[in-house]
């Protein structure tokens, strides 16, 4: 059998694994990762020891288990920028400047919402720290802190 025919016959063993693993976005990035998997596999492969399917098995969650990992300290590490406007606001110098902007926030903003954005920019903690201080997911607050931040930046367009 060649290895192209093995990659077919391999791909629904690929997409359950997938699924098992909850792996729901970039999925191509999981995909390829796991044929590269394969490949590497089949290149090992040793007939005598057995059958090449359980040996694939296994390849295929080792390396998504791997770039499960690989993403999520990707996702640590690299926190997208947030606006220049809002962030030279909030960063501004001295304390009078963040006085103005608690002042500013007060009336859009709930007390939760208000000490998120304090936590993370004013006291330099990251997502996991504040999210365990709320309990809430690190995904939940980084989800909550954007829909703050679009919000913000409506607010802070207006004449």
């Amino acid at each position: 059998m060649t290895f192209e025919a093995m990659l077919e016959k391999l791909e629904p063993m690929i997409s359950a694994h997938m699924r098992k693993l909850h792996i729901y976005k970039e999925h191509e990035q999981f995909r390829q990762s796991a044929r590269v998997a394969i490949w590497r596999a089949w290149q090992r492969f040793d007939a005598e020891k057995g059958d090449f399917e359980p040996y694939a098995f296994q390849t295929i969650r080792g390396a998504l288990l791997d770039e499960l990992k690989m993403s999520a300290r990707y996702e640590e590490r690299f926190v997208p920028t947030e606006d220049d406007a809002l962030y030279e606001q909030i960063q501004g110098e001295g304390c009078q400047r963040t006085r103005d902007f608690v002042e500013f926030l007060a009336p859009h903003t709930t007390p939760e919402e208000c000490m998120i954005l304090h936590a993370y920019y004013i006291e330099g903690y990251d997502h996991t720290e504040i999210a365990v201080m709320l309990g809430m997911s690190r995904a939940a607050l980084q989800k909550k802190k954007s829909r703050l931040l679009l919000r913000l930046r409506k607010e802070m367009s207006r004449p």
